[in-house]
């Protein structure tokens, strides 16, 4: 594993006003050895025109000809991958310019651990407005179905781990911590000590969103059930308390209250490394 591919998966739904960022902020990455798989989920926009106008032969476009919901466009991304490390990019993010860089070098140096994941800025109008996910760099055990520790998208695995594990397309949303929940589990994963991973919550959230994606949890807790049923399904439980706390939260605080309380606000310096890193990807 001296110099890994490594597979970075991209779900792309009429996205031709971030796609473009988002393939420049791996052609400026430190680490070269990357396939992109970008699966177009019947984009009805330029999405298909700006990915193509990349000439880049480690960008892989596969299409759905009418859109099929990000469920199975991973799905479709996740067969397509050669990598022997595996990671996750959506349309509208973008990673800082040694993402790959560093996660691989504590791959190389952790051969028993499986999954990792880095810290998230959360932008708001090309602005850093709060970060979230910063780890320790320790070393964990994921030994029970409970709630995922580290964000989906921020994370690298091994693609041995995989095995007959998919996304589920039949969950509209959450399909990726559930995906996530399922590979882990039994597995090591370490939570690192820097941002990479650039996440325009205002785009990607809202009320209804997270509502239903409590809904969709709370299925995924249950595939469980054979094996360990009482947590399965007091997890399944609390998530449907989440429902009634965020209703609750909504009506009286406003639905900015959820976003904001889900993060931490950053000092001067993740502000000046988002800004240098915002500025390096303008030259690409």
């Amino acid at each position: 594993m001296s110099n890994p591919l490594v597979s970075i998966m991209i779900p792309a739904y009429n996205a031709e006003m971030t796609i473009a960022k988002a393939i420049k902020s791996l052609l400026y990455q430190t680490y070269t050895n990357w396939e992109c798989i970008i699966v177009n989920d019947g984009s009805t926009d330029n999405t298909v025109e700006i990915i193509k106008g990349f000439e880049d032969s480690r960008i892989k476009l596969y299409s759905f000809e009418t859109n099929k919901g990000r469920g199975l466009a991973r799905k479709l991304a996740l067969q397509k991958c050669t990598g022997e490390l595996y990671a996750m990019l959506d349309a509208d993010d973008w990673y800082y310019h040694d993402k790959l860089e560093k996660q691989v070098d504590f791959f190389k140096k952790n051969i028993d651990v499986d999954i990792v994941s880095c810290g998230m800025i959360i932008q708001k109008d090309n602005d850093c407005v709060a970060v979230r996910g910063i780890g320790d760099n320790k070393i964990y055990n994921f030994d029970k179905p409970r709630k995922v520790p580290i964000p989906h998208a921020s994370s690298m695995f091994r693609a041995n781990i995989v095995g007959s594990h998919v996304y589920d397309v039949n969950f509209k949303l959450g399909q990726d911590t559930d995906f996530l929940r399922r590979i882990m589990l039994g597995r090591k994963y370490a939570q690192l000590d820097f941002v990479g991973y650039v996440y325009d919550e205002y785009i990607s959230n809202n009320y209804s969103k997270i509502l239903s994606s409590y809904q969709f949890s709370a299925k995924g807790y249950l595939k469980f059930i054979k094996v360990n049923p009482f947590i399965s399904i007091f997890n399944a439980f609390l998530e449907y308390v989440k429902i009634l706390r965020l209703i609750f939260l909504v009506k009286f605080f406003g639905f900015d209250y959820i976003l904001k309380s889900r993060s931490i606000a950053v000092n001067n310096d993740l502000t000046s490394e988002f800004y240098f890193n915002l500025d390096k990807l303008k030259l690409v």
